[in-house]
């Protein structure tokens, strides 16, 4: 039987095969740029990895400076106030509150200013060294300061510590010529003036430890030696008894290489900051770190008692946990937060006690006179500083500490050694 098609309906046949047609091909282009584009998404370009770093190091910016101004004085009662500076936790993870200003002076200079707050014992314990090494060298050109810590304590990009109000960088005295803010050598780095300084921090004053590169432990250990320091005591400050004992108050650790970081011990602060404590974080001074935990679901547990448990709203456990209701069943384990306490906040206080030397040796008399060379930075000065001697200015040859020549050995009573005392006195000994 032979069938006959009319043309309309032949037509209508081809349109629809070529509609058809038109449709597949369209779709396997989709797809086929779908695929690229995923293909695209899951190995991004260098420009788009780009883009992604600078976000991130942007929010990472931003975090920081949000964690910096935390604290606003005017969030501090009147009550936490009058404690005067808090130093709350460990250097590594805690807050200062109540902070002094490094004052200026002409003994020093704060390189960055808005990282020269601590506590009042820093400062204090800062100050008396820094002139005190003037007072035995006259003409003695300024200190340059690093950071301290910030106004409100808390993170100081670039450092891990120096939150607490209780750290400070110190630079090395430098000889004429040499650079303060580059890595120290033996030929540029001023040994008497160092050395004074550093002894000072250990004798003076409650410090917990100073870090210096060993390298220039070294050359300050060698110095000491050299001038009739005590070897055992000098043995004391810079080795310790045995390997895995950080007993030795100066310690190796890399990158102090133009500056020797101080910790000061504060310890009014720091006790004062454990009794305030609880009053400080309830008040929103601070603020403790929150952590994750996982809590298993037991009988009688509902989400509002867990709230209470955990210092949470109920909205809040349904958005850590995607709860679209109320209802939790036996055995689910819930993802919660809780407040830590900031590392160290509650820990005793303790006093690693001071390092008094056995005496004072007689000074060399060949002591240079250094000449304050600069890096400029934001246009401060820094002027030699001509003031005599004050009060306060330590006198060698005291009856009360015996004294001993370059060797070491004991001076007889009648040793004056009378040539040297001109050379002595122009260089602030006496």
């Amino acid at each position: 039987m032979t069938i006959i098609v009319k043309e309309p309906v032949r037509r209508t046949v081809r349109f629809l095969g070529a509609l058809m047609l038109g449709i597949s091909l369209w779709a396997g282009a989709a797809g086929s740029a779908v695929a690229k584009a995923s293909k695209s998404a899951k190995t991004p370009s260098a420009k788009s990895q780009r883009s992604k770093t600078a976000i991130a190091t942007a929010k990472k910016a931003t975090e920081a400076k949000a964690a910096m101004s935390s604290l606003a004085p005017a969030a501090v009662p009147d009550d936490i106030r009058k404690l005067g500076p808090l130093s709350v936790g460990h250097p590594h993870a805690g807050f200062l509150v109540n902070a002094v200003k490094m004052p200026s002076a002409p003994q020093w200079v704060l390189t960055v200013p808005s990282h020269g707050f601590a506590t009042q014992e820093t400062v204090d314990g800062l100050a008396h060294c820094l002139r005190k090494v003037h007072e035995q060298f006259p003409h003695s050109p300024p200190v340059m300061l690093g950071s301290l810590s910030g106004e409100h304590g808390g993170l100081l990009p670039p450092h891990k510590s120096h939150r607490t109000g209780r750290d400070a960088d110190v630079y090395f005295f430098r000889k004429p010529g040499a650079s303060w803010a580059r890595a120290a050598t033996r030929d540029d780095i001023d040994l008497p003036r160092t050395w004074a300084l550093l002894r000072c921090f250990l004798t003076d004053v409650d410090v917990d430890m100073v870090l210096i590169v060993r390298r220039v432990q070294n050359w300050i250990e060698e110095y000491a030696l050299s001038i009739g320091e005590d070897p055992a005591w000098v043995n004391r400050l810079f080795h310790d008894p045995k390997p895995g004992y950080k007993i030795a108050p100066v310690r190796d650790v890399p990158g102090h290489v133009a500056h020797m970081h101080v910790r000061f011990s504060s310890p009014r602060a720091r006790r004062a900051a454990v009794a305030a404590y609880d009053r400080l974080v309830k008040t929103g001074v601070v603020r403790p770190e929150v952590a994750s935990v996982e809590h298993e679901v037991v009988k009688g547990d509902t989400l509002s008692e867990l709230g209470v448990k955990y210092h949470l709203s109920v909205k809040r456990i349904q958005e850590l946990n995607d709860l679209k209701s109320t209802v939790i069943r036996l055995g689910q384990k819930l993802v919660l937060q809780q407040a830590v306490d900031i590392r160290g906040a509650r820990d005793k206080v303790y006093l690693p006690g001071r390092h008094p030397a056995p005496f004072t040796p007689s000074p060399p008399a060949d002591s240079a006179v250094a000449v304050a060379t600069r890096e400029p930075d934001d246009g401060e000065g820094a002027s030699a500083v001509t003031e005599p001697p004050g009060p306060g200015a330590e006198v060698t040859g005291d009856k009360k500490t015996p004294r001993r020549d370059g060797k070491g050995g004991k001076r007889s009573k009648g040793a004056s050694d009378k040539s040297a005392q001109p050379a002595r006195r122009a260089n602030g000994w006496l």
